[in-house]
């Protein structure tokens, strides 16, 4: 995904060989609605290293058993490729050795399959806070106004629905809540 924080590009790379799973992971992307985005798929360990050696990468989202290289020899040579790249490992294998040797090359999460919606979102705004972080940045307001509009989308138009559900779902408070609307819309959450 690319997305604009000021002048700043972020990217995020989906390897899996699961052609069903990258279109998934892309789509849950792209409906957190971070901003404009494209998404970068690799079918296999090997793609994903040449498309790391092209381009930076900021967060990556690795499956483990993959051909040609596997996920773990992914994340091992990405650390020589770039230490600031944030890596979600994605598996179906719940093993420890795994889960060790992930956390010896520095790896931010590792979910498991099939991943829980909320799970799967919370790790990307996170990663994506992380590379704000590790680069410099302020946290970028779109990550939360994106979580915000969704909400709001999604219940537009209940009059039961109020701020305080709103911070609820979210998980940020009224106060910057209305403040950030004022800022991104013009209007508070009463007046939307």
């Amino acid at each position: 995904i690319l997305g604009r924080i000021g002048d700043f590009m972020l990217t995020i790379l989906v390897a899996d060989d699961e052609e069903i799973i990258r279109s998934n992971f892309a789509k849950r992307i792209r409906q957190m609605g971070l901003t404009s985005e494209e998404i970068l798929e690799a079918k296999n360990g090997q793609e994903a290293l040449d498309l790391l050696e092209k381009q930076t990468v900021h967060v990556a989202l690795v499956d483990i058993n993959m051909p040609f290289i596997n996920g773990l020899e992914l994340i091992r040579k990405m650390g020589e490729v770039s230490r600031r790249t944030v890596i979600v490992i994605v598996s179906g294998f719940d093993r420890f050795e795994y889960a060790r040797e992930a956390i010896e090359f520095g790896v931010f999460r590792y979910l498991l399959k099939p991943i829980d919606g909320r799970e799967f979102q919370r790790t990307i705004e996170s990663a994506c806070a992380l590379v704000m972080a590790r680069f410099g940045l302020k946290e970028g307001s779109n990550v939360n106004y994106g979580r915000i509009s969704r909400a709001l989308h999604n219940h537009y138009g209940k009059s039961d629905y109020s701020l305080s559900n709103l911070a609820e779902e979210v998980e940020l408070s009224e106060g910057y809540i209305t403040k950030l609307l004022k800022k991104e819309i013009g209007s508070t959450f009463s007046e939307y």
